[in-house]
């Protein structure tokens, strides 16, 4: 009895899934060889363009003129005395000791900001000492302010330290002091 269940399994295998296999594997063809790769042609020239119908527009240059300030008749009044030479305040030079004299005057105010009061103690090169006269020459007490560098950013005539403080890092660095001391 077993010997005709293995043949009858045996039969059936072999029908049902040797024999369709053999007969795929006779029949088939073999694989085709790759085609030639196909030859690229050379770019075309570029197109010659036209002139053009008229010449291009000649643009001048733009000569810079002061702004208009108000007329003559009406005299400005400053608070601070004019100065004592003809070059104008912000063209004056630093004097010799004024590394020493803007060190003093931060000690003096604990080296804390007078615009914003964040306190810089540890942080002392984020502190400046500002002429209000924008004469530099000028260093009595009352023509100094401590400011952190973003306080002296927005000062007039302060662009260029503006775009400075934002490059170096120096902004983002008195902004989370001010956050740690609680100050906004």
């Amino acid at each position: 009895m077993f010997e005709i269940i293995v043949v009858v399994v045996l039969s059936v295998l072999v029908s049902g899934w040797i024999l369709p296999w053999l007969r795929r594997q006779v029949t088939e063809d073999p694989p085709a060889p790759p085609a030639p790769p196909v030859p690229r042609l050379p770019p075309a020239p570029p197109v010659p363009r036209p002139p053009p119908a008229h010449p291009p527009p000649v643009y001048k240059p733009r000569v810079w003129q002061p702004p208009s300030y108000a007329p003559e008749s009406t005299p400005r009044r400053s608070p601070f005395p004019p100065p004592t030479s003809d070059k104008k305040p912000w063209e004056s030079e630093y004097t010799e000791d004024w590394r020493q004299v803007s060190r003093e005057y931060r000690k003096s105010k604990g080296w804390t900001c007078e615009g914003c009061g964040v306190n810089l103690s540890r942080h002392r090169r984020l502190l400046h000492a500002h002429h209000q006269s924008m004469d530099k020459s000028d260093n009595s007490p009352a023509n100094l302010r401590a400011y952190c560098v973003i306080c002296h950013s927005e000062q007039p005539h302060h662009d260029k330290l503006r775009v400075s403080i934002r490059i170096n890092g120096e902004y983002d660095e008195v902004i989370s002091i001010r956050h740690a001391q609680g100050i906004r």
